[in-house]
């Protein structure tokens, strides 16, 4: 009983950093001039904003996004009209 009270505090501790690392990402975002939004729509119609960098490499531009929440790009492959 005693191994499973230790494993539940230690993962509220987890988790409990993970939501405070999380918020200190979307609270410290850096603005950027080369920053735009665009709007896709998942499978239900539901839109969804995202931030997204402009990267010129060799003459190409390139989109990112800043964080590991990357569901835009598969939104945007399947509804193209972004």
């Amino acid at each position: 009983m005693r191994a499973i009270r230790t494993l539940g505090i230690i993962a509220l501790f987890y988790i409990g950093v993970v939501i405070v690392f999380e918020a200190g990402l979307i609270l410290g975002q850096p603005e950027f001039d080369d920053t735009f939004v665009i709007t896709t729509m998942d499978q239900d119609g539901a839109k969804n904003d995202r931030v997204l960098v402009r990267n010129m490499s060799g003459g190409k531009l390139y989109a990112s996004v800043n964080h590991w929440p990357r569901g835009w790009y598969h939104e945007a492959i399947a509804n193209p009209d972004v």
